[in-house]
């Protein structure tokens, strides 16, 4: 009897996932700012359509990581809308074992009630062990949810890091193009500048060589003027030592020829001289 109750269970527990229940959770944060915040989409920044009353049931539509879009089952607050399931580390929403389909049907049972009460009080001691068999089975279903969730959640921020990521590629491709043809135009100018500077240079060192040349010139002429009136004056002094010369050798002939002319004439007798 016993192991016919735990298949029951384990049958029951089939048939209601296979009902189309969705995750319940619960609004245990924003006690002390008036409520939960919902936002119009899953954008953190998109336009805020009101407050979840803490303790309201909501029933999960869709999740995408932290952010959940919900269908209000108990409560107050927006019908529907997105929220967040946690918030700097801080648990806005918890899982419940609730079904949505009783909650809605105005009824909130818990799992391990609504099974013992299907089962007649003639069994009720296996039933009490059915049941909580199926409570672990439960918890246990539970924690596998909250371990795909998780998975999900993780796969999709790994997805969203990844699109991120192909978005800044572009972005990143463009920059470092943007970077390269800067830095190419910052060499160009460089080397530009580079150029200009040597031709200052070679300009400014072309004008000292020829102010060298020109100064070199100008003291090459100065010397040849210089040797020139040297040599003048030299041939000056020569030309009057020249005549010079000749004139005191003319003189010493004359003077010569006279002497000569006074000794070759004899002497007059001494009374022609009366």
């Amino acid at each position: 009897l016993v192991a016919l109750l735990r298949l029951w269970g384990v049958a029951a527990a089939m048939t209601e996932r296979q009902s189309g229940d969705k995750q319940v959770w619960e609004v245990v944060g924003g006690g002390q700012t008036g409520g939960l915040t919902v936002r119009q989409k899953a954008d953190r920044n998109s336009t805020e359509v009101g407050r979840l009353e803490t303790g309201t049931l909501v029933e999960q539509l869709k999740r995408e990581g932290e952010r959940l879009r919900y269908q209000r089952l108990t409560g107050s607050g927006p019908d529907t809308g997105w929220v967040s399931t946690k918030a700097k580390g801080k648990e806005l929403l918890r899982r419940t074992n609730h079904q949505a389909s009783a909650l809605k049907g105005g009824a909130v049972p818990s799992n391990a009630a609504a099974t013992v009460s299907a089962v007649p009080e003639s069994a009720q001691p296996a039933t009490n062990e059915a049941s909580h068999k199926e409570g672990g089975e439960t918890a246990a279903a539970g924690a596998s949810e909250r371990a795909a969730d998780e998975q999900f959640a993780e796969t999709a921020c790994t997805a969203e890091q990844e699109r991120t990521a192909g978005q800044k590629a572009p972005e990143e491709s463009t920059n470092a193009e943007a970077s390269h043809k800067a830095d190419e135009e910052r060499a160009a100018d460089d080397a530009a500048r580079k150029a200009e500077d040597e031709r200052a240079a070679a300009e400014v060192a072309q004008k000292t060589a020829e102010e060298h040349v020109a100064e070199a010139a100008q003291k090459a002429e100065e010397e040849e003027l210089a040797t020139a009136e040297i040599n003048r004056k030299a041939e000056e002094t020569r030309v009057s030592a020249e005549a010079e010369s000749k004139a005191e050798e003319e003189r010493a002939a004359a003077e010569a020829n006279r002497r000569a002319e006074e000794e070759r004439l004899p002497a007059a007798p001494a009374g022609n001289a009366e």
